[in-house]
């Protein structure tokens, strides 16, 4: 009898999740022909805003504004946007190292 010795592949990723606080009639945003989802993990009201929104183009074929301290989370990672069954965007799966 034969035993052979597999090492299996690690699988789990290392990730956290942030939530959109964003007051649901606030979540769209236009400019310029252009509409924007509105994300934040710190902000529910955007008029609230002190400074500028960011913008952030994904590949996906949609544009993203959000403020300052949230930008800072998720800059220079890999982020996975999650929507509901409305097209809405709900969270960020930030994959960390």
């Amino acid at each position: 009898m034969y035993f052979y010795k597999y090492k299996m592949a690690e699988t789990k990723e290392n990730h956290i999740v942030i939530e959109n606080v964003i007051k649901s009639d606030f979540r769209f945003a236009k400019h310029n022909n252009k509409e924007f989802h509105v994300f934040s993990d710190v902000i529910s009201n955007p008029s609230t805003l002190e400074g500028d929104w960011l913008a952030i183009n994904s590949d996906k074929n949609y544009s993203i504004l959000t403020d300052n301290e949230t930008i800072k989370k998720l800059k220079n990672k890999k982020i996975h946007w999650n929507f509901n069954e409305e097209g809405v965007l709900v969270s960020a799966k930030i994959f960390i190292d």
